[in-house]
């Protein structure tokens, strides 16, 4: 026997990809379903957006002015975003990943869900909500889950 065969450790994979011991397949799909459900929540949240503020029942923004309003609203929530991805982290170590994407991803849809009720003010409501909701989605989109399990 060759002096350099088996000396590596075992390695598992999942998917081809290196992996720690005892992560299998459901914790690789959590990590890109975490992102894609933020995805599908934001892309649901900047669609139903424009037919709110269109609806004159609602928010009543003449067509004229929409991608204006619709560019600041996106543009406030960055701010969420930053602040959010600076303290992800600790948040992650204080209370644990599994707890805090679970308590981000249901925070942030409740807060979509409460979009409607913000009518008819753009300002304060719905730049402070979605601020807000930037802020969550920020939270669960840079979980470390990926380092922890790759």
């Amino acid at each position: 026997m060759d002096e350099h065969e088996n000396t590596f450790p075992y390695v598992p994979t999942v998917l081809g990809l290196n992996v720690h011991v005892g992560v299998g397949i459901v914790n690789i799909l959590a990590v890109a379903g975490i992102v894609m459900t933020s995805i599908i929540l934001n892309t649901f949240l900047n669609a139903q957006l424009v037919f709110l503020l269109t609806n004159p029942d609602y928010f009543g923004v003449p067509q004229t002015s929409l991608g204006q309003v619709t560019g600041m609203l996106n543009m406030v929530g960055y701010p969420g975003a930053i602040v959010g991805s600076i303290f992800a982290g600790y948040v992650f170590d204080i209370f644990g990943r599994r707890g805090t994407i679970t308590v981000s991803l249901a925070v942030c849809s409740v807060l979509v869900a409460t979009v409607p009720w913000t009518a008819p003010n753009i300002w304060p409501g719905l730049v402070i909500l979605k601020t807000a909701i930037q802020l969550m989605i920020c939270v669960h989109v840079t979980n470390p889950l990926a380092a922890d399990y790759i």
